[in-house]
């Protein structure tokens, strides 16, 4: 694979191989791709703390942000929530209703 652009620590952006799950015959893991904006993975950061009590990293909310924007299908969905590896003025500035990302 091509190297990837991060720009969010833990988020690689990547094209991903076409035959990627031909590569692994029986393991139908890469189902979909969802992208997220920035706003969004800010929006589910936000919606943890104060709902929740959960702070995570902006890796670890872009499945959250997904599944808020409705990427993720229907049915029941999980996320994997990770992280707390934020530093206190970005999560000041998130709490704060500003965007640190942009």
């Amino acid at each position: 694979m091509a190297a990837a652009r991060e720009n969010i620590r833990g988020v690689a952006i990547r094209t991903p191989p076409l035959k990627l799950n031909a590569e692994l015959p029986g393991m139908n893991l890469f189902l979909k791709l969802a992208c997220v904006s920035f706003a969004q993975i800010v929006d589910a950061i936000r919606l943890l703390a104060a709902r929740h009590h959960v702070i995570a990293e902006a890796a670890g909310a872009a499945s959250l942000a997904a599944a808020a924007a409705g990427l993720a299908g229907g049915g029941n969905i999980v996320c994997i929530i990770s992280g707390g590896n934020m530093d206190a003025a970005k999560l000041g500035a998130i709490l704060d209703g500003r965007s640190p990302f942009c």
